[in-house]
């Protein structure tokens, strides 16, 4: 049996279960948003994009996230009240995450489907993700689909790679529930940097977090990763990345940002990423 395509057969039932419901909870910041005081569709080049303050309310635009669980990110900037929500939408697999945002925030756009199957997005001035295209098969083309869509900035939050491509295959890396089995997805760095940067994103702001904690090699296991992949020799990591759109013909403008305990614990792997930047940089 192929496990991969099996997967799709029962994606909704596999997100859908009981501890789902700790996903109320989940705490959010602005340093997970894709908003910033100095990021608007009228002012794509400024040079203080990645300040984190959000300190006037950010009227009349569009927003996507996509894998938008029990609505914390929503509860998060509705009580903020700094950010319009009158033109959000929330897509989201799971029947308890959809089924508690359509009773608690009815007026939020809330769209019960599995992002791998939804086509002919619609253009959003923002969107977001955080650990949920790392959930889902062929996770480089999700993103493509998500910055196409994208008109003035967007973030993500992932487990990562720095070597070796992108892992998507459950046989390789997965979770697993009481109701299934679900993508671990090891997205590289770099292929997500490179797939932004021809389709406008040319101010990027990446925050490296770090090794990624200890997978079990045993498959039956609720977190499984093959004893095929070293993750020290690919450097297996989590990272956080901002996307702001330029009409600038100029160079992209890459930061990189990882806190000096953080860089002390993981000096070669920060080496290697100062590196491919700018030969990512000098490249385009």
């Amino acid at each position: 049996m192929d496990i991969n395509k099996e997967y799709h057969k029962n994606v909704v039932n596999t997100w859908t279960w009981d501890f789902y419901n700790k996903y109320k909870n989940s705490p959010w910041r602005w340093a997970d948003l894709p908003f910033r005081d100095h990021i608007t569709k009228q002012n794509l080049n400024h040079s203080e994009f990645f300040d984190k303050k959000i300190t006037h309310k950010i009227k009349n635009i569009s927003i996507l996230e996509v894998g938008s669980a029990m609505g914390s990110a929503y509860d998060f900037m509705k009580k903020s009240g700094l950010i319009d929500l009158s033109n959000y939408t929330g897509v989201e697999v799971s029947k308890i995450g959809y089924s508690y945002c359509k009773k608690n925030y009815p007026e939020g756009n809330w769209i019960h489907k599995d992002f791998t199957k939804w086509s002919n997005l619609e253009k959003y001035d923002y969107s977001f993700e955080r650990n949920a295209v790392h959930h889902m098969p062929s996770p480089i083309e999700q993103y493509e689909k998500i910055l196409k869509s994208t008109k003035v900035s967007f973030i993500t939050c992932f487990r990562s790679c720095l070597a070796g491509e992108t892992i998507a295959d459950l046989n390789i890396s997965n979770f697993k529930t009481d109701t299934g089995i679900y993508y671990s997805s090891i997205i590289n760095l770099f292929e997500l940097i490179k797939l932004a940067i021809p389709l406008g994103f040319k101010n990027i702001k990446i925050v490296f977090g770090g090794a990624h904690e200890k997978i079990s090699t045993n498959s039956n296991d609720a977190h499984f990763l093959s004893e095929k992949v070293n993750p020290d020799k690919i450097f297996l990591s989590r990272c956080r990345v901002l996307m702001i759109k330029s009409d600038s013909k100029s160079k992209p403008k890459i930061k990189f940002v990882v806190r000096p305990d953080t860089l002390l614990k993981n000096f070669e792997a920060c080496l290697l990423i100062k590196k491919t930047l700018k030969e990512i940089k000098i490249n385009f």
